[in-house]
């Protein structure tokens, strides 16, 4: 404790501001400081005790505090580093507030100009409306094309009727050569040497007549 209480603490102030303090009694040259340290921020001394050998690369991120076995460094961050990445977070903060309400202003007011457009357009098919009807108040057009559509519609209909008509006509003919091809095939299939039963009777009744006659 004595020898504790002889050698004061050594403290030193990065160029950042952060600040190191140094137990150096309680140092005893392990180097899992040295090791640990992302930066290369420290190293050791002749005497194997830790010391600050590149201040400008700290970047306070304590690791050397907590690795450290006997508690002989501490390690406190500067608060001006604090304000200033509090002060440069608002800053972005409010940047971005104020770029997503121009470009949400943007949109509306598109949204408005389209809405402004689109109305001539209603309105000139009202004032075109209302010219029909000025030049024909009595509606002759639409009743002209009302009589067209009629036509139309009754000619299809006429059109579909003679069509269905001279499909009739060709079944019945198709039906009527069948009838005659099935006359001839059965003609054909006859012998020839066989005769009909008038042929027959006529045979008979020249028979009995020459019978008679001898």
């Amino acid at each position: 404790m004595r020898k504790f209480l002889a050698e004061a603490p050594v403290e030193v102030v990065t160029p950042k501001g952060h600040r190191f303090t140094f137990i150096r009694y309680f140092c005893k040259g392990c180097r899992i400081c040295v090791e640990f340290c992302p930066t290369g921020t420290l190293d050791l001394d002749d005497r194997f005790r830790v010391k600050v050998a590149h201040p400008e690369r700290c970047i306070a991120c304590r690791m050397c505090e907590l690795r450290c076995p006997d508690l002989a460094i501490f390690v406190t961050k500067a608060e001006s580093h604090h304000e200033d990445t509090k002060s440069k977070e608002e800053t972005t903060g409010r940047e971005k507030k104020t770029e997503e309400g121009s470009a949400s202003a943007e949109v509306r007011s598109q949204k408005a100009e389209g809405r402004t457009t689109a109305k001539p357009a209603k309105e000139k098919k009202a004032e075109v409306r209302s010219e029909k009807a000025e030049a024909d108040p009595e509606g002759t057009e639409d009743k002209e094309k009302a009589s067209a559509k009629v036509a139309r519609e009754k000619k299809t209909e006429e059109e579909s009727a003679s069509a269905e008509g001279r499909s009739e006509k060709t079944e019945t003919a198709a039906r009527a050569g069948d009838a005659d091809e099935v006359k001839t095939q059965k003609a054909k299939r006859r012998r020839p040497g066989a005769k009909s039963e008038g042929g027959r009777k006529k045979t008979r009744t020249a028979k009995s007549a020459k019978g008679k006659a001898e």
